[in-house]
């Protein structure tokens, strides 16, 4: 397939490389390539539309336990206002869960989860306070033992066990994604491309946790595509086998995305046939006629006759060649309008009968026939 020949030539290089560098430097390359293809727009779209699918429930469960865990923390900031409990750390963690919801708090456990824990924690301590004079009230939220030891938090989010089920399941699958492989992918080319503008944005943000973790992430790449082992960044590893695979599914899915566009814009193509004896011209299920041996019929007859006719581009002079000398036209001028003016007529006259636009046409004294009609 010719349109994917850039990407298969760096595909090619990646799986042959000897070097890890030339390996990941290729794999910068490929997200190069292709962004620099239009017409893959589209199936970037449709893994992004994947990913969309595959963490639908997910994302609905999230939203709705982030939902329950605000609802308890109102109620226990209700109850708060008006018991006094002289613990500093139950008012540190139930700001926490304001903070984490607000995106001002960044965690590596996620907003979610970090929401859940602060608020659980707050009220562990709560139960445990002033002689367990608040047991009774953490008990709406869970099942907790008369020493105040905690059994359960069901009541806090009665969501949230299928939320971390479901993110546990998608955990565990996710290596399997093609839009996994792709987030890595197209992650390892822009965190390399675009450091400084993300580097500057955090620290403008004051998301200095975050900046931590995106500058470890970009020495490591650098590192594997300089090939400079003794810049490692522990506990970030860029291993060539994991990239390889990611590399593979990508390539294999886009090379199958557009094998499909191929065979649905072929299922779609319009049937167009021509009788170069009787001067029969259909599209589809409707015919209409030419006469076979004048200037119209015969220039159908060269672009119609067989697949490979249906792909040419032709100058005027050449098509003019092949009608013959009997056509009543001799100096260059009129032999060229005697051809310009049967390529519109034909062009005009199947707009007109089939409402096709089109159908053939003369640019700078070459004709060609509009690709949909090619076989």
């Amino acid at each position: 397939m010719t349109e994917i020949s850039n990407l298969e030539n760096v595909y090619q290089r990646a799986l042959h490389s000897r070097s890890d560098s030339v390996f990941f430097q290729s794999i910068f390359d490929y997200i190069e390539a292709f962004d620099q293809e239009p017409y893959l727009v589209e199936i970037n779209k449709q893994i992004i539309a994947l990913a969309d699918q595959d963490l639908k429930k997910e994302i609905d469960l999230e939203k709705k336990v982030q939902k329950e865990v605000l609802k308890t923390h109102k109620e226990v900031e209700t109850y708060l206002k008006t018991h006094e409990t002289g613990s500093r750390t139950v008012v540190e963690h139930m700001q926490k869960v304001t903070d984490a919801w607000k995106g001002d708090l960044i965690s590596s456990a996620g907003k979610t989860r970090q929401m859940y824990d602060d608020i659980t924690y707050a009220l562990v301590i709560l139960a445990r306070v002033d002689d367990k004079k608040h047991l009774q009230f953490c008990r709406k939220y869970g099942k907790i033992h008369d020493n105040a030891s905690v059994a359960n938090w069901a009541k806090v989010s009665t969501t949230y066990p299928e939320w971390e089920s479901e993110r546990d399941r998608n955990k565990r699958l996710l290596r399997f994604k093609v839009w996994h492989a792709w987030n890595e992918i197209a992650e390892f080319h822009n965190w390399f491309s675009d450091y400084e503008t993300e580097r500057d944005k955090l620290i403008d943000s004051n998301m200095f946790w975050e900046l931590s973790y995106v500058s470890s992430k970009f020495k490591a790449i650098q590192a594997a595509i300089t090939g400079d082992t003794h810049a490692k960044t522990p506990g970030i590893d860029i291993r060539r086998d994991e990239y390889q695979r990611y590399l593979d599914m990508i390539h294999q899915h886009i090379k199958q995305q557009l094998s499909h566009q191929a065979s649905e814009s072929e299922s779609n193509r319009p049937s167009c046939q021509y009788n170069s004896k009787t001067g029969k011209f259909s599209i589809d299920d409707t015919t209409i006629r030419f006469a076979p041996n004048n200037a119209r019929g015969l220039i159908l007859k060269m672009f119609l006759q067989n697949k490979n006719s249906r792909k040419k581009t032709m100058y005027w002079e050449d098509i003019f060649d092949k009608l013959g000398e009997n056509t009543g036209a001799y100096d260059s001028e009129k032999k060229r309008h005697k051809v310009y003016y049967a390529v519109i007529a034909i062009a005009t006259r199947i707009s007109k009968e089939y409402l096709v636009e089109d159908f053939m046409s003369y640019i700078d004294g070459y004709v060609f026939l509009n690709p949909k009609f090619h076989l």
